[in-house]
C-alpha cells in the first residue's frame, strides 16, 4: 500500500474549486515539466454531482479535502437533490473518519460564505478551513488563497503521517520545525527579517540562533543538533552567505544529516562565488512579498521528504538505504554501511548519474522504486496509444493525471531498454488538440534520460498522410534529438476517393474540412496505424477521444482493434475514459 493518498472533492461547475484542485495536483504530484512531490492526488468531481468515493483500503492514510462553495451548496434551480447528496456524503465521511482517532481524515474547506449553507443543521458545529475571507479574484488575493490551501493541506497530511490527527483545529500549528540559515550581517533588513517576522507571527516553529541558543551554551553543538532535529532547513542566500563559515557549515550538516533543504535566492546582482553544495534542493527567487510562499514551500518540502522516506522504506530490500531526496555525492559519501540506494522517482538524468558513477563506481546501485520494475533490458518495440479523453472526469481522471502517467510510463519503458512507437505529431495545436503534446513529452525524455549514441532509434514517431505534408523532411529532422526518428506514412493505396474531390494539389497538406477530406484523413490515419502495428510487439492504451477524432473510429480504439486483429498483446490502462 502507499503511505498517503490525497483525494480532492469539489463541484465541477465551480471554476474556483476546479482551479484550486488543479493547483494542489501540480504542487503535490507534479507535471511532466515539474517533478514536485509525487504524492498521489486524485480528483473526485463527478459530472452528475455525486461524489466519487475513494478506496480507503488502498493507502495507509487518506486525506479527503472537500472544497465547499456556493456551487456545491446551491439550493436554487432544482439543485436540491444534488446538494443533499453532497451534504449527506460529507456528514457521513466526518462521522466515519474522526481524524484524531483513525488513519484517515476529512478536511472541509469553505471557499466562500455560501459554503455554510450546505447543511446548517448537521454541519453547523463543524470546523472548516476558512478561505471564505477572500472575496477578490485579483492575483494577490488568489495567490494568498492558494498558499493557505496548500499550507492547511500539507499540515493535515503531515499530521496523518505522524499519527497526530488532522482536524482543522489542530492544523493551525504545523508539526514541524524550520531551521533558518542566514548570515548574521543580513539581520535588520531584507529577506531574513521578513521571513523571521512571518515565522514568529505564524503557526510554524522556527529555529535560529538568537531564539534557540542561550548565553554560555555550546554554539557548535546547538547548531548541529538544531539542524538534525529540524524538519527542513531554509537557507537565505545573499551575496554574503557563501563567505560566512557557519552558513557553509550549516548547509553541509544539512546534507550530511539528510534534512531537506529549501534555498531562498536573494542575490539581486551577482556574487563572486556560489557555495557549490546549495544544489539538489528547491530554490525560490526572493521578492518582498514572498515570505508566506517560502514558509509554505518549506512545509511542503518537509511533507515531501517524509512521504518519500515512507514510500522507499516500504519498498526497500536488504542493504538498501532509503532516501527522501535524490542522491548527490556529498550525501552518498556519508552513508555508513550503505550497499545500495533507493531514492524517489523520477530517475536522475543520465548526466548526473554518469558523474556519480565516475566517483562511486558502477557497482553501487542507485535506483528509484519504479526503476526496479524495469531491470530486465528489452529491445522490444512497444506501441503507445494515448490521447486526451473528454470523459475522464467520470472516473476521477484528468489531463493532468494522463500526462503525468504518460511521462512516467514512457520514461520507464525507455530506461528498461524498450523502443517506443507513437503516432502523434509535433506542433500544430489545432491538429494535436488537448492540453499536452505527447510527442513533445517523448522527445523531451529522450533528451534528458536516454543516451543518443545508439545506432537504432529508440523512439519512432509515425506521421500519417496528409499530416506529414505540413513540413518538409529536412524541417522535421531538425526537431528530433539523437536516438529518435520519424516515419511519414505515404498516401494509402487505394485511397478510395478521387484526389480531385479533395481540392488540393498533389503533395499539398489539406485540413479535414469536407466530407471527402475527412474520409481521406481517416484512410491516412488507418494506414499509419497499420504501418506502426507491423513493427510493434505490443500496445499500451491510455485515454482516447470519444468525439473530435479524424478516423473511422476513435484513434486509440482503432489502434487497439488493429493490434487485436493480428494477435498483438494489448495492455489497457483504465480510469482515463
Amino acid at each position: 500500500m502507499i503511505p498517503l493518498h490525497i483525494a480532492v472533492y469539489y463541484d465541477p461547475e465551480s471554476k474556483l474549486a476546479s482551479s484550486l484542485a488543479r493547483f494542489l495536483f501540480k504542487e503535490l504530484m507534479g507535471t511532466p515539466e515539474r517533478t514536485a512531490s509525487r504524492i498521489p492526488v486524485s480528483y473526485h468531481a463527478s459530472e452528475d454531482g455525486h461524489p466519487l468515493e475513494v478506496n480507503l483500503d488502498g493507502a495507509d492514510h487518506v486525506l479527503s479535502i472537500v472544497l465547499v462553495d456556493g456551487y456545491m451548496a446551491a439550493r436554487a434551480g432544482g439543485q436540491q437533490e444534488r446538494v443533499d447528496r453532497w451534504a449527506g456524503w460529507l456528514v457521513d465521511q466526518l462521522e466515519r473518519n474522526p481524524s484524531a482517532d483513525g488513519p484517515h481524515a476529512v478536511l472541509p474547506v469553505a471557499l466562500d460564505e455560501r459554503a455554510f449553507d450546505l447543511d446548517p443543521d448537521k454541519l453547523g458545529e463543524t470546523s472548516f478551513v476558512r478561505l471564505d475571507r477572500f472575496h477578490s479574484e485579483d492575483d494577490v488575493e488568489f495567490a494568498e488563497r492558494r498558499h493557505e490551501l496548500l499550507f492547511f493541506s500539507c499540515v493535515a497530511a503531515l499530521r496523518l503521517l505522524s499519527g497526530d490527527g488532522a482536524e482543522p483545529d489542530q492544523i493551525k500549528v504545523a508539526p514541524i520545525e524550520v531551521f533558518l540559515s542566514h548570515a548574521k550581517g543580513d539581520l535588520g533588513t531584507g529577506s531574513v527579517d521578513t521571513i523571521r517576522n512571518f515565522l514568529s507571527a505564524g503557526p510554524v516553529d522556527a529555529w535560529y540562533d538568537a531564539k534557540k541558543i542561550d548565553p554560555g551554551a555550546n554554539f557548535s553543538e546547538k547548531i548541529i543538533n538544531g539542524i538534525r532535529g529540524s524538519s527542513v532547513v531554509v537557507a537565505v542566500v545573499t551575496p554574503s552567505f557563501a563567505s560566512r563559515d557557519w552558513c557553509r557549515r550549516e548547509v553541509l550538516e544539512t546534507k550530511r544529516a539528510g534534512v531537506p533543504l529549501v534555498v531562498v535566492d536573494d542575490v539581486l546582482d551577482e556574487e563572486s562565488r556560489s557555495f557549490p553544495y546549495l544544489g539538489n534542493a528547491r530554490k525560490i527567487r526572493w521578492s518582498d512579498d514572498r515570505a508566506q510562499h517560502v514558509v509554505v514551500q518549506a512545509i511542503k518540502e518537509a511533507l515531501t521528504h517524509k512521504h518519500h522516506v515512507a514510500v522507499n522504506t516500504s519498498r526497500a530490500v536488504e542493504g538498501d538505504t532509503a532516501l527522501g531526496v535524490s542522491p548527490e555525492l556529498l550525501t552518498v559519501l556519508h552513508l555508513d554501511g550503505c550497499k545500495s540506494i533507493l531514492y524517489p522517482d523520477p530517475p536522475l538524468d543520465r548526466e548526473e548519474l554518469a558523474e556519480l558513477e565516475r566517483s562511486l563506481g558502477k557497482n553501487f546501485p542507485m535506483e528509484t522504486p519504479l526503476e526496479r520494475l524495469c531491470k530486465n533490458q528489452k529491445s522490444e518495440w512497444i506501441g503507445i496509444s494515448m490521447s486526451s479523453a473528454q470523459d475522464a472526469a467520470k472516473y476521477g481522471g484528468s489531463p493532468e493525471h494522463l500526462s503525468l502517467l504518460a511521462y512516467d510510463l514512457n520514461l520507464l519503458l525507455l530506461r528498461s531498454g524498450c523502443r517506443i512507437g507513437y503516432g502523434g505529431m509535433l506542433g500544430a495545436p489545432e491538429l494535436t488538440g488537448g492540453t499536452y503534446n505527447f510527442t513533445e513529452i517523448l522527445l523531451g525524455l529522450m533528451r534528458g534520460h536516454v543516451a543518443g549514441d545508439s545506432k537504432e532509434a529508440r523512439v519512432m514517431n509515425y506521421i500519417g498522410w496528409p499530416i506529414h505534408l505540413t513540413k518538409s523532411a529536412k524541417e522535421r529532422a531538425q526537431e528530433y534529438p539523437r536516438g529518435t526518428d520519424f516515419e511519414p506514412v505515404p498516401v494509402p493505396d487505394p485511397l478510395a476517393v478521387d484526389l480531385s474531390a479533395l481540392d488540393a494539389a498533389e503533395g499539398e497538406f489539406f485540413p479535414p474540412t469536407t466530407a471527402e477530406r475527412r474520409f481521406a484523413w481517416a484512410r491516412g490515419m488507418t494506414a499509419m496505424r497499420e504501418r506502426m502495428n507491423d513493427q510493434m510487439s505490443a500496445r499500451v492504451i491510455l485515454g482516447g477521444k470519444m468525439w473530435g477524432y479524424h478516423s473511422r473510429y476513435p484513434g486509440v480504439l482503432e489502434e487497439a482493434l488493429l493490434a487485436l486483429r493480428v494477435n498483438k498483446p494489448v495492455y489497457l490502462v483504465g480510469a482515463f475514459g
